[in-house]
This record gives structure tokens, C-alpha cells and sequence, in this order.
């Protein structure tokens, strides 16, 4: 009888297949759109069948023949399972057994080792709506289609390959029937963006893509993320024939460029960064740069946003009194979501 991964151990296995399957930076900025996402390369199961559950499905994992991190996750965490129909959700030993639905949608499964199937990113994105929170979800949608660094400490070498797209997230939503939290799942994926290449991408990205209502600005209109601007010789003061702009509305020629607080510090990096404004700003656009403490500052960061709004031709008009509050809530639940804390 076959074993059903889910939920957050889902997610966990992603990351550690995404990481193996890491591209250097070049082919990240090359490869606009990577196609060849898990529901892509690996096979599915058609239909759920008598899924093991409880410490027999623990002690069969344990005992597999898995690599050591994906082990490493079966001993640390508890392993989320899917069980039965008639089977209610709860914690059995070092499981947690969650109920099965009637039907799921094509790649719902996918096959992780004989006898083993782990949930598609799709399905466990579904699956974790009902317990994350709107910012939460909004951030794990923008991790699994995103580009992080393979290893946290690794910012420059690798990047995770991405797990899914914002398109394949909303197909797979509207192939779910009637689950829990399927609904906000739904509203979320709505404000997923692809591409990010870091935490911090994701968390000033969101807040200046989604509504007033959420906390944001609302400027998620004609957005890309980690967009190549090819240059022409005029232009090109960097010594490359293309850049990357961190985030990107290209009929405006407006960017933001996020400067984080370690790897924009050293001597190169910021020579680099100077050339790369430079090679831009002669090119014909407007480049917004957006410190760590800026984007912390809620009122500085306020200000900016407005200009960037003002460059795009948009006006801003909050009139919500609890504006701030909810930008307050959605960093909250953004950060909480990267720190970890949010499974607490």
C-alpha cells in the first residue's frame, strides 16, 4: 500500500529538491521562464489508493532508502500524511494523519521513491492555505515560484530552481473542489509574483503589489521580478551586455532595485551597483533603491512608495484609517512565514 507525503512535510521535501536541482546565477538570468517544473519531470499517481498511515507508514519511511537531509526531515519533524476517507485528522505518534478528499486533480501526487508519493507544490500550497495566514500564503506562493539562494548563507552562487508558477497555482486552485481554505488559497494566488530571488524580493514586492486592503500599494500592474534589460554599447557601463532588475514595470522604465544589508556592503558590490544605476539611469530609466532600513521604516518606506506610484502614473489614494495597521499585519505574517515562526 502506498505512502502519501503532505503538507508541510511536502513543502519541506520541495526545498530540498529544489535546492539539489539549483542553477547558477547565470542560467537564472538567462532562463527567463524554466518550464520544466516537478508535475513536469516526475511521474503521478492517478488516484489515491488505501494510503498507509501511522507509525507503520513513520517506520517505512525511516527505513527507506532516502538521501540523508530528506531522513534528517522524517526524524526532526513530525511526518504529515494523508490517511483514509473515513479517517478525521489527527496527531498519531510521529504523524499527524489528515483526511482524504474524494478527488483530486491531475498531478495532485507525485512520485517520490517506490511505493511513495509526496504532494505536488500545487496541492500542498492548497493544503497549507487553511492554517497559514493571508501574508503567509502570499509568501509561500511567491517561494515556490521563486528563485531563492540554495543555501542561506550561498547568496551569490546558486538558486533554488523553481517548484510551480503563479499560472499553474491558480489551474490547480480552480481544480480543487470544495477543500479547506481552498477559498483563500484562491484570493492569494491572485498576488503571487514569480521570480523572486530572495526573502526580502518577496516581502517588498508584496507590499507594494497588493490592495489598499492588504497593507499594500497596489502597484502590481505590468510588475516583473528579476527582469534582463539588454543594454547596447552606448549603454553598457558594466561590462555585461544585459542587467537584472530586482523589480520592474518595463513600458514605464521604472525599477526598484532592493540593496540588502550583507551582500551590498562590500567595495566590488557597491561599485557595481553604482554601474548598473548608472548604465540604467542613462539608458532612460528610473531607478528606486530600497535599503533594509528603509524598507523597515513604515513612514520612510510610506514616502517612497508614493513616489514609485507617482513615476508610474498612479496616484495613491488611501482612505482607510487602518491602513497601517494592515501593512503592519501583512509584514507580520510575511516575515512571520520565513522566520519559521508561523508553524509555532
Amino acid at each position: 500500500m502506498p505512502i502519501y507525503l503532505t503538507h508541510k512535510t511536502a513543502l519541506e521535501i520541495w526545498r530540498i529538491w529544489s535546492s539539489r536541482h539549483s542553477l547558477s546565477l547565470e542560467q537564472f538570468h538567462i532562463a527567463q521562464n524554466p518550464a520544466e517544473f516537478p508535475s513536469k519531470t516526475l511521474s503521478s499517481a492517478f488516484a489515491v489508493k488505501r494510503p498507509v498511515t501511522g507509525e507503520s507508514a513513520a517506520k517505512e519511511l525511516l527505513a527507506a532508502p532516502f538521501s540523508p537531509s530528506v531522513r534528517e526531515l522524517f526524524e526532526r519533524e513530525p511526518i504529515h500524511l494523508l490517511g483514509a476517507k473515513s479517517c478525521p485528522s489527527r496527531q498519531l505518534g510521529a504523524a499527524v494523519i489528515h483526511k482524504c478528499y474524494s478527488e483530486y486533480p491531475r498531478f495532485a501526487f507525485l512520485k517520490m521513491a517506490e511505493g511513495v508519493y509526496v504532494a505536488s507544490p500545487e496541492l500542498a500550497y492548497v493544503q497549507l492555505a487553511d492554517t497559514l495566514p493571508f501574508g503567509s500564503l502570499v509568501a509561500l506562493g511567491d517561494e515556490l515560484c521563486g528563485c531563492y539562494p540554495a543555501k542561506p548563507c550561498d547568496s551569490e552562487a546558486r538558486v533554488r530552481y523553481p517548484l510551480s508558477c503563479a499560472s499553474n497555482l491558480a489551474a490547480f486552485c480552480d481544480a480543487v473542489g470544495s477543500v479547506r481554505g481552498i477559498d483563500k488559497a484562491r484570493r492569494a494566488v491572485r498576488f503571487v509574483s514569480e521570480r523572486c530571488a530572495s526573502v526580502m524580493e518577496t516581502e517588498v514586492c508584496s507590499t507594494l503589489a497588493l490592495p489598499y486592503r492588504h497593507g499594500g500599494y497596489g502597484l502590481q500592474r505590468d510588475m516583473c521580478l528579476n527582469y534582463r534589460i539588454c543594454l547596447d554599447r552606448g549603454h553598457d557601463h558594466c561590462g555585461h551586455p544585459y542587467v537584472v532588475a530586482d523589480i520592474c514595470w518595463p513600458e514605464k522604465r521604472v525599477i526598484v532595485e532592493y540593496n540588502g544589508r550583507a551582500s551590498h556592503l562590500s567595495p566590488h558590490r557597491q561599485t557595481a551597483d553604482s554601474r548598473k544605476k548608472e548604465a540604467l539611469t542613462r539608458a532612460g530609466w528610473r531607478v528606486f533603491t530600497v535599503t533594509y532600513p528603509q524598507f523597515a521604516g513604515v513612514t520612510e518606506f510610506d514616502e517612497m512608495a508614493r513616489e514609485i506610484a507617482k513615476a508610474l502614473g498612479k496616484r495613491i489614494r488611501i482612505r482607510d484609517e487602518e491602513f497601517f495597521a494592515h501593512q503592519y499585519q501583512l509584514r507580520q505574517e510575511m516575515r512571520a512565514f520565513h522566520q519559521g515562526t508561523v508553524w509555532r
